[in-house]
């Protein structure tokens, strides 16, 4: 039992560590409310170190739903970052010297 409360506590731990600080502002974010509510719940549990081990294999299951929750909102606007880049990459870099010209500068503003 101390061995699952142990991989408990770690699982928690790389969700928090695998959690991105810049996600994606619209409705695939990630429900925190009822994140800490399960963190909240894992944590007294181990904690209290009563939990069956039904119930702390239940939280570890929620623990694993919450890990690919926030895997998926970290890659939410990966596809979209990435073609964005290819775009300014094929743009190459901005002149040194003199003035870029306006229709690339106008499309390289654009993109950022």
């Amino acid at each position: 039992m101390i061995q699952l409360a142990f991989r408990l506590i770690f699982a928690a731990f790389l969700l928090i560590a695998g959690i991105s600080a810049s996600w994606a502002q619209d409705n695939a974010t990630p429900d925190y409310e009822s994140w800490r509510s399960v963190a909240s719940r894992a944590t007294e549990a181990v904690e209290a170190g009563r939990a069956s081990d039904v119930a702390l294999e239940e939280l570890r299951g929620q623990l694993v739903d919450w890990r690919q929750i926030f895997e998926d909102a970290q890659t939410t606007n990966e596809n979209a970052i990435e073609t964005v880049q290819d775009q300014l990459d094929a743009l190459g870099p901005e002149p040194e010297e003199g003035p870029e010209p306006e229709d690339i500068s106008l499309q390289r503003s654009e993109l950022t």
